[in-house]
């Protein structure tokens, strides 16, 4: 919203015509923060950042929410002004009983008989938790990715407790991926905020202070029992990284480096070939290999693919039809010869084919019987992880399948 509402001069305009604009900094007034938190939960049964609060004069909130598109902000905006002008009795009332609703909420009822938290209960939630486990790429089957240190911490704890191979498999298989991933500095050091695809590859580069606390305290848990020397190293890198550009010459922290540099997120972080060339000169081609920087076109295909996971096999169904519609085209097109009828059946036939009969499969599961409701959980994630999996895949099959034929009928027909 900074960029899209608060450095528009229409918005700022309107903005300033009505409202005295007030930027709170969580991290600094965590206890301000709280307060409006509440409100927006408590309006909204949601929460989250960023989060913008509308109040009375006097401090109490009106209207509160988080994301908002700058024609939606334009209209609160103008709706507030009109409702404060002309039934200002109502906003007061409604003002009022919100702050009642804020103070019940701080309330703690003393708990009448303390049960003990039995063990199978705790073994039911993790049982349910794991349905959602990402077995290739590690933490939860969706996107974006955030680290979530208590989470991990949580279930190396159990793991260890209970010697639960799968859950610290899973903790494991995490650490690796994040660690080795885009998510964290593999030149400077400390993680990002969170990853925008289901990889690990792409980050919001954003780096916090708090994130990064936590995982040196899962990372070093981890070392404990796993003993492995790359989370050893992530952990010393880390440090050095926190030591070299958070410590302020007073002793403290910063709380957060910022996503954006010269008004483009990601650009301090982001390199062409071209630069790296001149700086690692000589080096340059074992540095590619072991960083895998060939793959960029690729990642940004699979990236596109992660953010429309369940939309991914519609892509595989559309270039299935092109698939057979081009196959059919081609056998009318190409000479009657028994030669060319067994080429278009041996094509037909090749595992190409299955992965296309995959795609029709996956689209009547999401169309016919609804992505959620019908079918459990364990067989939706394996349904997206397949769409993942095979809808880039299945449109170069296609082209170069289609491009094949069409040289052979030319070359039949020249």
């Amino acid at each position: 919203m900074e960029h899209e509402c608060f450095e528009d001069e229409e918005v700022a305009a309107l903005m300033n015509k009505f409202f005295i604009s007030v930027k709170v900094d969580r991290e600094e007034r965590p206890d301000v923060d709280q307060v409006y938190m509440t409100a927006v939960q408590l309006m909204t049964q949601k929460g989250g950042w960023p989060l913008n609060c509308f109040t009375l004069p006097d401090g109490r909130p009106i209207y509160s929410g988080t994301y908002f598109p700058k024609e939606q902000w334009m209209h609160i905006l103008r709706s507030l002004e009109h409702t404060w002008q002309n039934d200002r009795e109502k906003a007061l009332e409604y003002a009022e009983n919100l702050h009642e609703g804020i103070i019940r909420s701080e309330l703690i009822d003393e708990a009448k008989q303390v049960e003990a938290f039995s063990e199978e209960r705790l073994h039911e939630l993790v049982v349910r938790w794991a349905r959602s486990f990402d077995s290739m790429e590690g933490s939860d089957a969706r996107a974006p990715k955030f680290p979530l240190p208590s989470n991990y911490e949580f279930l190396l704890e159990y793991g260890v407790r209970y010697e639960h191979e799968k859950v610290l498999k899973h903790v494991e298989l995490t650490l690796d991926k994040m660690a080795m991933g885009g998510i964290y500095d593999q030149v400077g050091g400390g993680f990002t905020r969170y990853s925008v695809d289901m990889l690990w590859k792409v980050p919001h580069f954003e780096k916090m202070l708090y994130v990064n606390g936590q995982l040196l305290n899962l990372y070093s848990l981890a070392y404990e029992h796993f003993q492995k020397p790359l989370y050893k190293r992530i952990v010393a890198q880390t440090v050095e990284w926190l030591q070299r550009e958070m410590l302020t010459n007073e002793g403290a922290f910063y709380s957060a480096l910022d996503a954006d540099s010269e008004g483009e997120e990601g650009k301090f972080y982001c390199w062409t070939p071209e630069e790296m060339k001149a700086v690692l000169g000589d080096d340059f081609s074992w540095v590619k290999d072991f960083y895998n920087l060939n793959a960029g076109s690729w990642l940004i295909w699979m990236v596109i693919f992660n953010h429309m996971a369940e939309s991914a096999t519609y892509v595989i169904a559309v270039g299935g039809a092109l698939l057979i519609l081009t196959s059919l085209y081609f056998a009318e097109s190409s000479p009657d010869t028994t030669e060319n009828k067994l080429g278009l059946r041996q094509m037909m036939n090749t595992q190409t084919s299955k992965i296309w009969i995959l795609g029709f499969v996956l689209l009547i599961l999401f169309t016919v019987l609804g992505p959620t409701d019908i079918y459990p959980k364990p067989l939706r994630l394996w349904i997206v992880e397949q769409a993942q999996l095979k809808a880039f895949p299945c449109i170069l099959i296609w082209v170069t399948t289609s491009v094949e034929l069409l040289k052979t009928i030319r070359l039949e027909r020249g």
